[in-house]
């Protein structure tokens, strides 16, 4: 980005939300003022706000959608977001688990630094463990002992951790 894009380097860098790329023209306004995050337009994000928006009688804002299947995918992103950050919270709760090569940091199995386990796969096995279900167990875990058995043995432990009455560090 810094070679590329100096611009948004140096407003990400600084902390601003807006850059002007010289580069790049708004197919329909014209302008070339961008968000750092996002790179939408800002004069055209800024004249939607009010398109989607409406002040309730009562004083509320409620998001009123323009098109629906866009709405429902932003929803569903904006869950699954959600949902993962749950996941790291209740992951983080456990402290550290270390089995041989493999530990639990940051709501994810690492290895030497790297992911081995990202946060949804890593809940999606440790659910179907704690199912009792035998053979939602044997589909979660067979593949992780594939993998290496240590990953299959500090994910069982990361299992047996949330599934205590009051987790406890291990």
């Amino acid at each position: 980005m810094r070679v590329m894009k100096p611009a948004r380097y140096t407003a990400v860098m600084s902390g601003a939300k807006t850059f002007l790329d010289d580069g790049w023209n708004c197919p329909d306004c014209g302008g070339n003022e961008r968000h750092t995050r996002n790179l939408t337009c800002r004069a055209c994000n800024g004249a939607r706000v009010p398109s989607v928006f409406r002040t309730l009688p009562s004083g509320q804002v409620v998001y009123v959608p323009r098109d629906e299947n866009a709405s429902e995918n932003w929803q569903q992103r904006h869950l699954r977001t959600q949902r993962l950050l749950d996941q790291k919270a209740i992951l983080n709760r456990l402290g550290p688990v270390v089995v041989g090569r493999y530990c639990l940091a940051g709501g994810c199995v690492l290895r030497a630094g790297s992911v081995a386990l990202d946060t949804e796969p890593l809940m999606l096995a440790v659910d179907a463990l704690l199912s009792g279900d035998p053979e939602q167990s044997r589909a979660a875990i067979e593949p992780l002992i594939q993998q290496d058995r240590e990953l299959a043995l500090c994910v069982r432990s990361i299992a047996q951790a949330l599934a205590a009455p009051n987790p406890t560090q291990t």
